[in-house]
């Protein structure tokens, strides 16, 4: 196995990944934010 096609392999794979994660990454961040008391959001 040479070790290009392991870069490409891992390249693709966070192509794949990277919207879903980007997603969840709002999604829980959003979550999060709405579940602080106010005078943190204004900090922030």
């Amino acid at each position: 196995r040479n070790p290009l096609g392991g870069i490409h392999l891992t390249a693709a794979v966070l192509v794949v990944l990277f919207p879903f994660v980007s997603w969840l990454y709002i999604y829980i961040n959003k979550e999060i934010r709405e579940s602080w008391p106010t005078h943190c959001k204004t900090v922030i």
